[in-house]
């Protein structure tokens, strides 16, 4: 399916052109939208896909940051991190019930501030347009098999999959070459804390 580029591709955007999809009409808003009807269904597979495709970790949503205990000697984690790992190879690190463990010592409890490199989940108008596209033509095939009852789908192929696909990666690749650069200038640090896409989230 051919999707008109627009840098202002939204959430809404993305579900109306996956409603067309089916022949439905497009809705207004997504606000309080019932979740069981067409805009409902487009939306949670919109959000699914969004975040099977952020959990492996992008260059736009990956950064690494210092995080210091509280009062309680406890690391609390944002509602939006989805997995964070420790810069130190050593250490074995992950999010818990909203707080960083320390899976190798069995405890939620530091003595010290921690580095760690932290996967968040964004807002889905907050990503690069490209990976919008990409991440909207997946759950629209998805969902235009589930309302068709068929392994087909006549607006979003395969073949849209895939060259949208292939733009994402030629960005990644981008950005990892730029990353290499910024390597090799004085006093760099290579990682995504001066991200602009970082924290934008709801």
């Amino acid at each position: 399916m051919t999707i008109a580029l627009n840098a202002s591709f939204s959430e809404l955007d993305a579900v109306n052109e996956m409603l067309l999809a089916i022949r439905e009409r497009p809705v207004a808003s997504l606000d309080a939208i019932d979740v069981l009807s067409e805009a409902g269904q487009a939306l949670d597979l919109l959000r699914k896909e969004s975040l099977a495709l952020q959990a492996r970790g992008k260059y736009f949503n990956t950064s690494i940051e210092t995080l210091d205990q509280d009062v309680s000697n406890t690391l609390p984690l944002a509602v939006n991190v989805i997995s964070v790992r420790s810069t130190d190879q050593t250490k074995n690190y992950m999010a818990y019930e909203g707080y960083l463990y320390d899976a190798t010592n069995n405890t939620s409890t530091f003595t010290s501030s921690v580095e760690l490199e932290i996967v968040r989940f964004m807002d889905f108008d907050s990503i690069p347009i490209e990976y919008r596209f990409y991440i909207a033509a997946m759950a629209g095939r998805k969902f235009e098999q589930r309302m068709r009852g068929t392994p087909e789908a006549n607006q979003f192929t395969q073949e849209s999959i895939v060259q949208r696909r292939a733009i994402c990666m030629a960005l990644d690749s981008r950005q990892n070459r730029l990353n290499m650069l910024d390597s090799y200038r004085p006093g760099s640090i290579v990682d995504t804390r001066n991200n602009p896409f970082t924290g934008l989230v709801k």
